[in-house]
C-alpha cells in the first residue's frame, strides 16, 4: 500500500476518534440535561401532589406545565366519581393546560420528550385530543416503529370518551386491531373499563341498547367484562339478558353476563337456574362458583348435581361455595336424595363427599 493511501487511512481514523469522542461527550452532555429536567420535574411533582385544585396555580416554566398535568392528570385517573371527574375536567379547561401541553408536543423534535409529553397529554381526558390519538392510531408507520404512542393513544381515546359514539369509535378500532394484531382480552377490557369511567350512565344505556355485533369476539366479552367496576345497575343487567337471549348458542356470552351479575350482586335466579346443566364446562365451572350466592336458599339443592359433575373443577368449585355458605354435609347428602338419588351411588359423590367432609371436621 502507498505512503499516501496509508495517510488518507490514518487522517480518517483519527477524524473518526475525535468525531466519536465528541459525540460521546455530547451524549453524556443531553443525559445530563435529560436526567436534571426528570428530577426537576419529580420534584415538582411532589409539590404539586396535595395541591387544592379549587386554588388556581401559577404555570410559567414548561417543566413545570409537564409536572402539574402529570399530576391533575394522575388525580383525575384515579377518581372513579362522576361529578369529581367533571370538577377535575373544568379545572384542567381552566387553566388550559391541554391545549399549552398540545403546543409543547407539536413544538418538540427529540423522541423520547415527545413520548413523555404525549403521555402526559393522555392523562388530562380532553376530547379535543382524540383527532391527535385517532391520527395516530391510524398511522401505519406509528404502528410498526412506535408501539407505545398507539398504547398511549388507544387509552387517551378511551379517557376521553363521552359520548356513546366516541364509545362505538373505540369499539371499533379495537375490533380492528383484534383482528389483525390477536392482542389479550384484557388488553381491550382495561381500554373499555376507563370509557365507563369517563361517561353517563345514560350514554353508557343507549350503547348497549343498541350494540347487536354480527357475532361475539373477544373484544365483544372485553365490553361487557369492563362493567364489573361499575356501580350495581339493574336496567344494564336486564338489556345483558336480553343480549343473552339474543345469542343463546354462545356459552362465553352467558359466563360474562354472569360474571357481570356476580360482581353486582344482583339477586336474580333466572340464568343460575336456566343453564346450571349447561354442556360447556366454563358455565358449569361458574354456576358451581357463584350459583349459590344468586339463588333462594330453598332452591340450593337443585345445584347439588355437581357433586357428580365430571369435571373436576366443576366439583371443586362447588365445594368451596357450600363450604362458604356453612352448609353441613348431612344437608348436602339430603339434597343429593332428593333432587339426584342416582348420584348417591356415584363414585364421583363419595369422593367429593369425603373431601367435604375433610373440609368442615
Amino acid at each position: 500500500m502507498s505512503p499516501i493511501a496509508l495517510e488518507i487511512i490514518w487522517r480518517i481514523t483519527e477524524l473518526f476518534f475525535v468525531l466519536s469522542l465528541l459525540f460521546l461527550v455530547l451524549l453524556f452532555v443531553l443525559k445530563k440535561v435529560l436526567d436534571s429536567k426528570k428530577s426537576y420535574i419529580q420534584k415538582k411533582q411532589m409539590q404539586y401532589m396535595y395541591h387544592d385544585i379549587n386554588v388556581l396555580v401559577d404555570i410559567v416554566e414548561d417543566t413545570e406545565l409537564i409536572a402539574y398535568s402529570q399530576v391533575v392528570g394522575m388525580r383525575l385517573l384515579s377518581t372513579t366519581e362522576h361529578q369529581k371527574r367533571e370538577k377535575i375536567k373544568q379545572h384542567i379547561m381552566t387553566l388550559g393546560l391541554f391545549d399549552r401541553l398540545l403546543a409543547l408536543y407539536r413544538d418538540t423534535g427529540m423522541y423520547r420528550t415527545k413520548l413523555y409529553i404525549f403521555s402526559s397529554l393522555v392523562l388530562l381526558a380532553d376530547t379535543k385530543g382524540r383527532t391527535l390519538f385517532l391520527s395516530v392510531i391510524n398511522n401505519p408507520h406509528k404502528r410498526k416503529e412506535m408501539p407505545e404512542f398507539i398504547t398511549l393513544a388507544l387509552f387517551g381515546l378511551s379517557l376521553s370518551t363521552v359520548t356513546k359514539e366516541h364509545l362505538v369509535e373505540l369499539y371499533e378500532i379495537l375490533e380492528r386491531i383484534d383482528q389483525e394484531e390477536y392482542p389479550s382480552q384484557k388488553f381491550a377490557e382495561f381500554f373499555f373499563i376507563q370509557a365507563y369511567l369517563s361517561m353517563q350512565e345514560e350514554e353508557i344505556l343507549d350503547f348497549l341498547s343498541a350494540f347487536e355485533p354480527e357475532k361475539f369476539s373477544y373484544v365483544c366479552y372485553a365490553l361487557l367484562y369492563a362493567l364489573q367496576p361499575l356501580p350495581p345497575n339493574p336496567e344494564i343487567f336486564r338489556i345483558l339478558k336480553r343480549l343473552h337471549q339474543k345469542y343463546q348458542s354462545d356459552p362465553l356470552l352467558l359466563v360474562a353476563v354472569l360474571r357481570v351479575q356476580y360482581q353486582w350482586k344482583l339477586k336474580d335466579e333466572g340464568l343460575i337456574l336456566s343453564y346450571h346443566q349447561h354442556s360447556n364446562d366454563l358455565v358449569r365451572i361458574l354456576c358451581a362458583k357463584i350459583g349459590l350466592s344468586l339463588i333462594p336458599k330453598e332452591q340450593y339443592g337443585v345445584l347439588s348435581h355437581y357433586m357428580c359433575d365430571q369435571n373436576a373443577y366443576v366439583r371443586k368449585n362447588y365445594l368451596i361455595a357450600l363450604s362458604e355458605s356453612n352448609i353441613p354435609w348431612e344437608k348436602l347428602v339430603l339434597w343429593v336424595s332428593t333432587y339426584y338419588p342416582l348420584c348417591l351411588h356415584d363414585r364421583l359423590f363419595e369422593k367429593s363427599l369425603l373431601l367435604y367432609k375433610k373440609g368442615v371436621s
